[in-house]
């Protein structure tokens, strides 16, 4: 079953760093990395995903002060790693319909809800991507993206020089995400995001 945890200090991440190295998701094999980047920030938050207590992803959400130009506005799916593949779920057809246009993925399911409510929905939440190499970034600038904008859950990016990059800001449609996500949400997502809620102040 599915779990989530807020991060904390006392979380044995040793075997999810190594794995994330091992798989090049370099933004993620470390501490340093994947929680106290955001430290300087005005709020933030890392969360860590588990499924029958081994951890198969992470995500990390904060506030874009740095980028005066957003408004107050927020930058979730930041540090998006997932191991779909350990989690023995939803062997369908790994199509790109499928995986973006029906959100039968992680990121979606678990982890983007996570964002969004903890910065909140009416805020303005951008997901960024750039035509790195790291992990999935390729994938998630030149389909994942592309894709949700397709299917309303994205607007047009903006590009903007961000980290030492040219980054494209792709605002959510908050409520169009949801809307879709009622119509695609695993039963087993929606009673770990509920247990997670129920305990937290999401």
């Amino acid at each position: 079953m599915f779990h989530i945890q807020t991060y904390n200090n006392d979380l044995d991440l040793t075997d999810y760093y190594s794995l994330a190295r091992e798989r090049g998701f370099y933004n993620n094999d470390s501490k340093e990395k994947l929680v106290d980047t955001w430290l300087h920030m005005d709020r933030w938050q890392v969360w860590i995903l588990y499924y029958n207590d081994q951890v198969v992803g992470s995500i990390a959400a904060h506030s874009l002060e740095e980028l005066g130009v957003l408004g107050d506005a927020y930058r979730i799916a930041a540090r998006t790693c997932t191991f779909d593949d350990l989690t023995g779920q939803r062997k369908t057809l790994r199509t790109a319909n499928t995986i973006i246009a029906r959100h039968q993925n992680l990121t979606a399911q678990l982890l983007l809800p996570l964002c969004v409510e903890w910065a909140g929905k009416d805020k303005d939440l951008y997901i960024s991507s750039n035509e790195n190499d790291t992990g999935t970034q390729k994938y998630v600038h030149r389909l994942y993206c592309p894709g949700l904008k397709k299917a309303g859950v994205l607007e047009e990016p903006v590009d903007l020089e961000y980290r030492g990059a040219i980054q494209s800001f792709w605002r959510m449609n908050v409520d169009e995400f949801y809307r879709q996500m009622d119509e695609h949400w695993w039963p087993e997502a929606r009673t770990a995001l509920d247990d997670y809620r129920s305990k937290t102040s999401l």
